[in-house]
């Protein structure tokens, strides 16, 4: 198992089949995963309520939303900084 976020960079002897025979892509966060996701983490679902699917960054993942909870930040402190990174247009990282 690997994991790229540039696949067309990648030499194709290394994702030929056989070599690679499933790939996966697994694209921009929405509404509905966001909320899957808070619920896995947080034991609480993420609404338009709460966050509009607006305020979801294009470049958000899951990478970076799970390095956010490895930080300990709560269920608000997480969905503030996707607002504010949203808003601000910074770098997630």
């Amino acid at each position: 198992i690997f994991t790229t976020n540039y696949i067309d960079r990648l030499p194709s002897a290394l994702i030929r089949p056989g070599r690679v025979d499933v790939k996966i892509a697994i694209g921009s966060i929405t509404l509905d995963t966001l909320s899957q996701f808070t619920l896995e983490f947080y034991g609480k679902p993420t609404d338009e309520s709460i966050i509009s699917e607006s305020e979801i960054p294009n470049d958000l993942t899951f990478a970076k939303l799970q390095i956010e909870v490895m930080k300990h930040k709560s269920y608000d402190e997480l969905i503030s900084y996707i607002k504010e990174i949203n808003t601000n247009g910074s770098d997630i990282m």
